[in-house]
């Protein structure tokens, strides 16, 4: 079974890779695609990682209380 930061780590490398896809764009016909592409990855994982982070520390605080 995977460990929540080994999931928060797992999609945190998936932000890296695209960004080293857009490190590596060249002025080629089909770039701005694959920029705009892996724009709307990288927005969807940060997405994904604040709304666990956001679960992650709500639940702990709720545990904490009690």
């Amino acid at each position: 079974m995977v460990t929540y930061v080994e999931y928060l780590k797992n999609i945190l490398n998936h932000v890296v890779d695209s960004y080293e896809i857009l490190e590596n764009i060249e002025d080629k016909p089909g770039d701005l695609a694959k920029i705009e592409k892996e724009m709307l990855k990288i927005n969807g994982f940060l997405k994904v990682v604040s709304r666990k982070i956001k679960i992650t520390n709500f639940q702990i605080k709720l545990e904490m209380s009690y």
